[in-house]
């Protein structure tokens, strides 16, 4: 990550719309255009899913506010490549570890994250804020996928789509409520 460099790219881009606003501060801070690519265009105004001062060849970072099977950035890297954008590196602040690492990387795209599920999760027991079934649920989870990226045999309760994607259906790896100096699940959605 440290390599990249800011004369190695010439816009920062992101989707909306946690995303969209990290980006925004660090095109401010960089000094460089920001581009954002919707999921789909709109109905009116420009119609465009690509938004920002664009031009082929050019090459861009991605950034992102959390990452799960990487669906979103995905989508925004194919629709970039539609218009001759370049993607090499992709930015989040949390990586959940649900497949989106390898979805990128299938793209040609190293993502680089700076926390992981599993770190904010075992700092959160360190401190006694969440107790071990919790940090066991998290590992099982991670574990899940890890073992179906191995074998390429997923869960039920995922599926591909259409374009060869991971998407979980219906699941939430926990939630949590305040009970005294600890925190306990509130409930779970598998």
């Amino acid at each position: 990550a440290q390599n990249i460099g800011l004369n190695k790219f010439d816009s920062i881009v992101s989707v909306p719309t946690g995303g969209l606003v990290i980006a925004s501060a660090l095109a401010i801070e960089t000094v460089k255009p920001l581009i954002y690519v919707r999921s789909k265009p709109k109905d009116y105004g420009t119609s465009k899913s690509v938004e920002g001062k664009i031009h082929e060849g050019m090459k861009v970072i991605m950034i992102d506010d959390v990452a799960t099977t990487g669906g979103s950035i995905v989508n925004a890297i194919k629709l970039l490549k539609e218009v001759n954008i370049s993607v090499t590196d992709a930015y989040v602040i949390v990586n959940r570890m649900e497949g989106a690492d390898e979805a990128l990387s299938e793209l040609g795209v190293k993502m680089h994250s700076i926390l992981n599920i599993l770190q904010i999760t075992e700092a959160l027991y360190e401190q006694n804020f969440v107790d071990e079934s919790i940090l066991e649920k998290v590992k099982n989870q991670i574990g899940k996928w890890v073992l179906a990226a191995q074998t390429n045999a997923f869960p039920s309760s995922f599926r591909y789509n259409s374009d060869s994607s991971l998407r979980p259906i219906n699941f939430r790896l926990a939630y949590f409520k305040t009970n005294g100096n600890k925190m306990g699940p509130k409930g779970f959605d598998p």
